[in-house]
């Protein structure tokens, strides 16, 4: 089996003190829960599969995961209780999720679907609430600190991010164009820049969020032996400070 890459970490009420990370297995049909401090594994957790896209509210009341079923025609949204491991509830959603991700409270849930829309969902209702088209291969997701913003990083042809105004009744803010199809993204915590890995690219690119546009490319330097094979960075993350 292959482990995706995947992770989350989070404080787990119930364990003062402690931190966990949770891995999905993307192959498998299981998240194993890793203790921080002593590198072992505490639970294994089966939740349905081809795990995929994982997050939390900062509170850690729950955990999502999006089950991407490749066999199914439709995919599922998983709420796992972090301190009894339990799957509580089970919600049909669009087919093959991925990368989701919730408000800092978690009462909204985005989760790209194989569709070509981002599913939206009420984490309290545990109801779908709409959808939103972005086009290409939904794929990543990304949520601002304050919980106003959703940054949408649809693979494919778009090629860019779409911004969507949580607040204002997930209307779409605005868009923001990459010079190639969009992978895993970060965000600054002020909310300012947003880095992009992208297709094509060892290296990130870096947007402006007011502004609406790149304002720096950075790119790695390689190895001249690897110079001129295809491949791209897939995977980047910003320190709280």
């Amino acid at each position: 089996m292959c482990l995706a890459v995947l992770i989350f970490s989070m404080q787990a009420a119930s364990a003062a003190g402690k931190q966990y990370l949770w891995q999905t297995n993307a192959y498998g049909d299981d998240v194993h829960v890793i203790e921080v401090g002593t590198n072992k594994v505490i639970k294994r957790i089966v939740v349905g599969p081809e795990p995929h896209g994982i997050a939390a509210p900062d509170d850690a009341s729950v955990v999502y995961i999006a089950i991407e079923a490749f066999k199914k025609p439709r995919g599922e949204l998983v709420w796992v209780n972090p301190r009894t491991y339990e799957v509580e509830h089970r919600l049909t959603i669009g087919p093959k999720p991925n990368q989701l991700a919730c408000t800092p409270d978690g009462r909204w849930v985005y989760v790209p679907c194989n569709d070509g829309h981002y599913w939206v969902i009420d984490g309290e209702s545990r109801k779908v609430v709409t959808k939103i088209k972005t086009g290409g291969r939904p794929h990543n997701t990304q949520a601002s600190r304050d919980g106003r913003w959703m940054y949408l990083s649809p693979m494919g042809n778009p090629k860019r991010v779409t911004i969507v105004d949580v607040k204002a009744g997930h209307k779409v803010a605005g868009h923001i164009p990459f010079s190639h199809s969009v992978r895993p993204p970060a965000l600054s915590a002020d909310n300012k820049r947003y880095f992009q890995n992208i297709d094509g690219l060892i290296g990130f690119e870096v947007a402006d969020i007011a502004q609406r546009k790149v304002v720096a490319r950075i790119e790695h330097k390689i190895p001249e032996k690897y110079a001129g094979k295809s491949s791209r960075c897939h995977g980047l993350a910003i320190r709280p400070d």
